[in-house]
């Protein structure tokens, strides 16, 4: 169920969204790396998202997202989904530049919030700690059709490890690309 809210007072518009998911036969690690569909999976939760125009050419991003997941392991154990952080969050700031020659130039940077998680089935007590990552982007409009955009994920190349399955897993490294694109 979600609700989209548009108030006059606003430039901009809210959406929130309920959540409330059985997934039948959920993958699920074991010891020997290999994994099966086994027990039932259950998400519930609510998302939140503000989009906002700040002034003429600047626009504001908000989501915040909390997820209790949980998972039938067996018939006799249930354990809080392990790599499903229960927050995450994110912000996004952009601005377009009009150029002398009629040309657009968008810089955009934000922040991606993870919150924490655990394996409570492989390593019970333990918490993976929660991380943030900066990003940032660069969009240049050569023209009506073509564009260039320049994208930097992790900026800071923060070392993280993103959660544990059985496995514990590092997280994305710092991720530039070029990206050249052509609208009809």
């Amino acid at each position: 169920m979600a609700v989209k809210l548009e108030p006059s007072w606003l430039d901009g518009n809210v959406t929130i969204a309920y959540f409330d998911i059985e997934e039948k036969n959920a993958l699920i690690s074991d010891a020997s790396n290999i994994q099966i569909q086994s027990g039932t999976r259950h998400n519930k939760g609510i998302e939140i998202q503000g989009d906002f125009k700040l002034a003429a050419n600047t626009a504001l991003k908000l989501s915040y997202t909390y997820n209790d997941s949980d998972q039938d392991v067996s018939d006799t154990l249930n354990v809080r989904t392990p790599l499903l952080p229960r927050h995450q969050a994110g912000l996004w700031l952009s601005h377009r530049f009009g150029l002398p020659n009629g040309n657009g130039l968008t810089v955009a940077g934000g922040a991606r919030y993870v919150g924490s998680t655990v394996d409570e089935r492989y390593y019970p007590g333990e918490r993976i700690p929660s991380h943030t990552l900066l990003d940032l982007m660069m969009q240049y409009e050569i023209n009506r059709e073509w564009s260039l955009q320049l994208n930097a994920r992790n900026l800071t190349d923060k070392t993280y490890v993103a959660a544990c399955d059985f496995y514990c897993y590092y997280g994305s490294g710092r991720t530039v690309d070029l990206q050249l694109r052509y609208q009809w």
